[in-house]
């Protein structure tokens, strides 16, 4: 077991396996009723589009990540583009008096470029962003008939895996204790986005509920890891749950419509 703690998947690594994965099983055989998936938000929003893709792939579901400098929750915030997201990376630009007002903007228009059937927001939600939720969705939902879906924060971890899980003596006791060692702050954080989705009547799906079903956190998929760090997914991570997201009755529904 301390091999597979001491092997943890470089997270860049994991990308671009993913990557090679899905255009490996593409079939270049497009499903006549193929949905345009947009998938917002920052590097939680790459795990659920390449899980997106991973689970149903290409040919199914045409899936666009699109990026954002600011968060399109929050004027204040700054946050990575998902091109650069694990490059090098220059900031200054979101320091610029007005630039974020100026992409808020734009933000519209950007994912009605995409001509998407569904629009996804998957990010790590920090707390100042939740008050600015609902006046997007409300925004988004004047502006596109597609339907819109609001992924709830990932279960985050207290520490890297490999320091984390480091003593415990099996698989299952990973998993088994994973529950009591995540970061507790994010723990209403579903509670409050399946309310704004209920409200403005968009769609929600707990990450949480496929991560930990009934309380037990299923981090060791066999014998591989499903984190490649305190929140992120490694390949077999992004197959296992997004394969649970996927099979929930809300996203079925989606794809169904």
């Amino acid at each position: 077991m301390r091999e597979v703690l001491d092997a943890i998947p470089d997270r860049r690594a994991e990308l671009e396996r993913a990557r090679q994965l899905i255009a490996e099983r593409s079939t270049g055989n497009l499903a006549p009723n193929r949905k345009t998936i947009a998938v917002l938000g920052d590097s939680h929003a790459v795990d659920f589009g390449l899980a997106l893709q991973l689970t149903l792939g290409d040919d199914k579901a045409n899936v666009v990540l699109l990026h954002h400098l600011c968060d399109p929750l929050s004027r204040d915030s700054i946050t990575i583009p998902i091109p650069q997201l694990y490059e090098r990376h220059g900031q200054d630009q979101t320091r610029v008096p007005g630039f974020c007002e100026n992409f808020h903007d734009e933000f519209i228009q950007m994912i009605l470029g995409a001509k998407p059937d569904i629009v996804v927001f998957s990010e790590a939600w920090r707390p100042e962003t939740l008050p600015y939720v609902k006046r997007t969705m409300e925004s988004v939902k004047a502006a596109t008939q597609a339907r819109i879906l609001i992924m709830g924060r990932v279960p985050e971890l207290s520490g890297n895996p490999d320091v984390t899980f480091r003593a415990m003596p099996t698989f299952d006791s990973i998993n088994e204790s994973a529950w009591g060692r995540r970061s507790r702050i994010f723990d209403d954080f579903d509670a409050r986005l399946k309310a704004i989705a209920e409200e403005t009547g968009v769609a929600f799906i707990s990450k949480t509920e496929a991560v930990c079903p009934n309380l037990v956190c299923e981090i060791m998929i066999g014998t591989e890891l499903g984190y490649t760090d305190t929140q992120h997914w490694t390949v077999a991570g992004m197959e296992h749950y997004g394969r649970r997201m996927v099979e929930t009755p809300v996203f079925r529904r989606l794809l169904a419509e």
